[in-house]
């Protein structure tokens, strides 16, 4: 019954195929690093959850304290523990766990930069 004409610029659809085929791209690769992200314990095994709880930094003589000490609980343990690394550490289980985002975001650039 209607019939409508629609008139294709080159520049348009090469523009559109161009966009397409960075969506498909991102998405697919997106959806790889994400599945493979995880929090960490402090000896690098995956866990479902863990809690920090960072201390206050005071000076004391038996024990002084820096401020980057933090107590740590996890899914496997289910108990406050004193850690045995500073917060600011990659070994810490905060530092192991933005180490995959690091990691991660490092690959996808590379990606990028050797896919044009």
């Amino acid at each position: 019954m209607f019939s409508h004409s629609v008139e294709l610029r080159p520049e348009m659809t090469a523009g559109s195929l161009w966009s397409c085929a960075f969506l498909l791209l991102f998405s697919s690769i997106g959806s790889l690093w994400a599945a493979e992200i995880s929090c960490r314990s402090e000896d690098g095994d995956p866990v479902d959850w863990f809690l920090l709880y960072k201390l206050p930094k005071y000076i004391r003589k038996e024990r002084p304290r820096t401020g980057l000490e933090y107590m740590y609980m996890d899914s496997l343990t289910q108990a406050w523990q004193l850690s045995k690394f500073l917060i600011n550490r990659t070994q810490s289980a905060l530092g192991q766990t933005l180490n995959q985002l690091y990691e991660a975001y490092k690959s996808k650039a590379r990606h990028i930069s050797l896919s044009f």
